[in-house]
């Protein structure tokens, strides 16, 4: 997708990464990139990556280092009706775990919070990311991000 919208010099694996990115949708509606990957892999500043985003039809929502657990900051990437679409199909667990049910709500708290195996949330952020459930998969949910 990104090489109808990127004129920058990149690698192939620095392509990828933005290729891999920008594909949000239904199937996985949520992807992050640390902003330091952005700046200095992709070679965009975060305006430019956002610009991207949203011209694949994604929603951006860009986190300061003292927002997120990500030390440089992040930008999460979503696709408003894949999302939705999780968070109705889980919102009786959101609900009973206390997480927010709304797609911003949503982002702002996997933004903020690494789950580890066994917390009953990992398994609805895995399919916000668009993996699949697996057991003993890292013990994070950092699954979109470089």
């Amino acid at each position: 997708m990104s090489r109808l919208f990127v004129d920058a010099d990149l690698t192939d694996d620095a392509r990828n990464i933005l290729d891999e990115h920008l594909n949000i949708g239904e199937e996985k509606p949520v992807s992050y990139l640390p902003i330091r990957t952005i700046k200095t892999l992709l070679k965009l500043d975060v305006d430019q990556y956002k610009s991207l985003v949203e011209q694949v039809g994604g929603i951006c929502t860009v986190f300061l280092p003292d927002q997120t657990c990500i030390k440089s900051g992040a930008v999460y990437a979503y696709h408003l009706g894949g999302l939705k679409r999780v968070l109705d199909e889980n919102a009786e667990l959101l609900r009973k775990c206390d997480w927010p049910t709304s797609c911003e709500g949503f982002v702002k708290r996997i933004s903020a919070e690494w789950l580890t195996d066994g917390d009953p949330m990992l398994p609805v952020v895995r399919a916000a990311f668009g993996e699949a459930v697996a057991v003993g998969n890292g013990g994070r949910h950092g699954l979109g991000g470089v």
